[in-house]
């Protein structure tokens, strides 16, 4: 029963590699939370394609940009450093009060 509450099948491991949910059989590599992540994107790219066909339809971002490759390695480069520098200040923050021995008060 617990297993079943946890969204695993009854016959899986258990383990944290383990992608065989008794609803779903996904690839390895592959999650439910990385399908939802991906399923707005899919949606908003393919509404703003709609829009750049209709006639006066303004989109937010002109998917037309995307074509440029100097623009498309620069939102790759610019996301991976947001996401690194999330990374870097989630994990400080753990480092000095686990390994250091601070406190957040001061």
């Amino acid at each position: 029963m617990g297993r079943r509450c946890m969204g695993q099948s009854p016959t899986s491991s258990g383990s944290p590699r383990d992608t065989s949910w008794f609803w779903l059989q996904l690839p390895s590599g592959l999650s439910p939370s990385a399908l939802s992540g991906m399923a707005p994107l899919v949606v908003f790219f393919s509404w703003e394609r709609r829009l750049t066909g209709k006639p006066g339809g303004q989109p937010l971002v002109g998917l037309t940009l995307f074509s440029s490759a100097a623009f498309t390695w620069g939102v790759i480069l610019a996301a991976l450093a947001i996401l690194a520098m999330i990374g870097v200040l989630s994990t400080m923050p753990q480092y000095f009060q686990g390994v250091l021995g601070t406190d957040p008060i001061g």
